[in-house]
């Protein structure tokens, strides 16, 4: 997906996702906005909801392995929240 968005922007990307660490904190952010949670993988960190939901957290290190792997270097990563990480890729 990174390979694709990089064909079509000129200069960067902003992604975010959630960070690794954090299940507790998604757990009670899901119940707080009325996704039901079906299944936990606790050991890969990743929801499954009642509505087909998948999410996945990942550390800062899983990001850099993504974004070398589709050739993009990290500009600037932070965390927000606590439980989300925001950066910006470049070519």
């Amino acid at each position: 997906m990174l390979q694709k968005l990089k064909k079509i922007t000129k200069k960067s990307i902003f992604i975010t996702a959630y960070r690794g660490g954090t299940l507790t904190d998604r757990k009670e952010w899901y119940k707080r906005v009325g996704v039901t949670i079906s299944k936990i993988d606790v050991d890969k960190e990743i929801f499954y909801s009642e509505s087909g939901l998948k999410s996945k957290s990942y550390s800062l290190k899983d990001i850099q392995k993504i974004a070398k792997a589709a050739h993009l270097q990290i500009r600037n990563f932070k965390m927000m929240g606590g439980v989300m990480l925001w950066g910006e890729l470049v070519h």
